[in-house]
């Protein structure tokens, strides 16, 4: 509305970004969002970010590191039915102080960066990490997904559920007429699918 003042802009963001340029591979992360790739048929699961939370152990580090906190909420549930119970509380995600963000490096959030705000500027930081490697023959696809999605499935879940889907589509396919294509001969070997475990690592890490 005219002669209406706005303030500063106050949400955050995180990203994920995959770059392929001629035969380099480049993933840049900011937050918890999470990006893995399916390697030989799904076989293999390759780690490409590291997840920006004050769970993990270097953010933990650098958090404490710049004067700031971790700690956890809780939130009242239910009273206690009768004498010698207790009322319960579910315990919420570990957060950042200041901010009080789940996560711990994001784009925006100015209230937890700005000093003017209470923020310090050295807690909650966008600083992405950058990994580069070549692409390789057995390198089937890379998925980005946000926290919500991996909060519900873990990264053999993402993969598997992926690759079911590319069945459904090949299988429909020849139903159809057509042929089952190139790509791994168009099938997938299921004794290779349940092989790694959801947070295996591969030779894409550098």
């Amino acid at each position: 509305m005219t002669g209406q003042t706005v303030g500063p802009e106050r949400s955050g963001s995180c990203a994920t970004v995959v770059m392929v340029i001629d035969e380099m591979i480049y993933v840049i992360n900011v937050g918890d969002s999470r990006a893995i790739m399916s390697i030989d048929a799904g076989s293999q699961i390759g780690v490409l970010s590291r997840d920006h939370k004050p769970d993990d152990e270097l953010e933990k580090i650098r958090i404490q590191a710049a004067g700031g906190k971790i700690y956890r909420t809780q939130t009242f549930a239910k009273a206690a039915a009768g004498p010698g119970e207790k009322d319960l509380y579910v315990q919420g995600p570990l957060r950042v102080f200041p901010g009080r963000l789940s996560v711990s490096k994001t784009f925006g959030d100015i209230e937890a960066k700005r000093p003017r705000f209470g923020g310090n500027p050295n807690v909650i930081v966008c600083d992405p990490d950058i990994k580069c490697f070549k692409v390789q023959d057995n390198f089937d696809f890379i998925m980005i997904g946000c926290d919500g999605i991996f909060e519900r499935l873990n990264n053999r879940d993402c993969i598997d559920a992926i690759w079911d889907r590319v069945s459904e589509q090949i299988n429909f396919s020849l139903k159809m007429g057509g042929g089952e294509g190139s790509y791994k001969g168009g099938k997938r070997d299921d004794t290779k699918k349940r092989g790694v475990g959801g947070n295996s690592t591969s030779n894409t890490r550098k």
